[in-house]
């Protein structure tokens, strides 16, 4: 696959926590856990967040849910591999509603590449800049 190709089509990122996207860049992470369901479905670049990386892409393919905290470390925790983040990220309300947004298809990058980007929703941004981008043409992936 052609990078320079996939990045000119990326509109959209998934920014998380750097430990969770090398989970799901590398299919082991197939849940990521929000409180409401995304905006934006389909292919996704998965961004280191702080560090503006851009690892590689995955699909968000569905949309589980509504869970409870409970539910979701006893009975999916395999899925989205975040117990312990779950009650900090919820502040402790067991009552919350949370979403499994459905991760498929990940790929990840030889080298991770420097993005600039625009919050659109939690954890979803619009990339609106990629450094180097004369640099990255025909690479592949």
């Amino acid at each position: 696959m052609n990078l320079e190709n996939i990045l000119r089509n990326l509109e959209y990122g998934l920014v998380v926590r750097p430990r969770f996207a090398d989970l799901i860049i590398n299919g082991r992470k197939v849940w990521e856990i929000r409180k409401r369901k995304p905006k934006v479905m389909g292919k996704v670049g998965v961004i280191k967040e702080k560090l503006k990386l851009l690892i590689g892409v995955v699909e968000i393919v569905d949309v589980k849910g509504p869970f409870k905290v409970k539910e979701l470390i006893e009975k999916y925790n395999k899925k989205h591999l975040a117990p312990e983040f779950l009650l900090k990220y919820v502040k402790n309300n067991l009552n919350q509603d949370l979403y499994a947004w459905v991760l498929k298809n990940p790929l990840k990058f030889d080298r991770p590449i420097y993005v600039e980007y625009q919050q659109v929703e939690s954890g979803i941004v619009r990339i609106i800049g990629i450094l180097n981008f004369n640099r990255i043409k025909n690479q592949e992936v």
